[in-house]
């Protein structure tokens, strides 16, 4: 009986802690993404992460201009 109690107690301690840690969003793979001229939703929904994150990234890292820059020794069109 003790031990059956002691498994569940650890098992639900381990299901709660995994509910609270949170995937952290790699913010330079999000701007790469919105650089290709994705949308903030398309972004979020092939990482699989919120939203918020997405635009929140997208906000610190000044993805406002979406143009991407031209390789060494090319010219912009």
């Amino acid at each position: 009986m003790r031990a059956r109690a002691l498994g569940l107690t650890v098992g639900l301690t381990l299901w709660f802690g995994s509910l609270s840690v949170a995937a952290a969003v790699n913010c330079d793979q999000v701007r790469r993404y919105l650089a290709t001229g994705r949308s903030a939703e398309d972004v979020a929904e092939s990482m699989v992460v919120d939203l918020n994150e997405v635009k929140k990234c997208a906000e610190a890292g000044g993805a406002k201009d979406t143009t991407p820059t031209p390789a060494a020794g090319q010219t912009k069109p």
